[in-house]
């Protein structure tokens, strides 16, 4: 929903982004008693981001990335 709206936002902008780094905040503490874990958020809003076409960066190659563009989520 987030990328929807900062689309509408920023437009040509988030259509030239190749690629961002994708965190994902530590989960909230009853979250993780009910089984979802913050590896498998990440790893499937990964996958789902590269199908969009959008390339997922690694640190490394993040770190060099003019900008440092990345996505925050907090679940």
């Amino acid at each position: 929903m987030k990328i929807d709206v900062t689309n509408l936002i920023y437009g040509d902008e988030m259509r030239g982004m190749k690629g961002f780094r994708v965190v994902v905040e530590p989960l909230i503490p009853e979250l993780e008693k009910d089984g979802l874990r913050r590896e498998e958020v990440l790893q499937e809003l990964t996958a789902k981001i590269e199908k969009a076409g959008v390339r997922s960066l690694p640190y490394e190659l993040w770190q060099k990335t003019p900008g440092k563009p990345s996505l925050s989520v907090s679940v």
